[in-house]
């Protein structure tokens, strides 16, 4: 994990420093693909673990070891998540997150649903940043 905390780390201050030494373009699309990789799995792995602890709680089923594992790992993704990936989507400037928009919305949506409010809160930081003046007209922001 402290690795992939680096790894992405440089990477957005790479893509934020334009260094005209690296391929951004390269480098971009690289930071966005592994980000969204992350925000993937990361909602999957939480929705398991919320669909699990329903049927715990209904009785249907006990703790595993499995079950431990699964919510060790979320818990141990959600800094990762929140403190690297989602603040670094932040803090791109608005032409290179607009540039891959479409590839960042539909994991962030996932995210939405999350039940960490760390992590809405996180998206919902990105969805007014970047997303919101991209539907609506800067005229109109204000009152949104």
């Amino acid at each position: 994990r402290e690795a992939t905390t680096v790894a992405l780390e440089t990477m957005f201050a790479l893509v934020q420093a334009k260094r005209e030494d690296v391929d951004l373009e390269q480098l971009t699309a690289r930071l966005i693909a592994d980000c969204t990789t992350i925000m993937a799995g990361f909602a999957r792995k939480e929705q398991q673990v919320v669909s699990y602890a329903e049927r715990r709680a209904k009785g249907e089923v006990k703790d595993t070891v499995e079950s431990v594992e699964l919510e060790r790992d979320v818990a141990g993704m959600r800094p990762i998540v929140v403190n690297v990936v989602l603040k670094g989507l932040h803090a791109l400037p608005a032409q290179v997150f607009r540039d891959y928009a479409g590839e960042v919305f539909p994991a962030l949506v996932r995210l939405v649903a999350s039940p960490a409010p760390v992590v809405r809160s996180g998206v919902q930081d990105i969805l007014t940043k970047h997303i919101g003046p991209l539907v609506v007209p800067d005229d109109e922001m204000d009152t949104v």
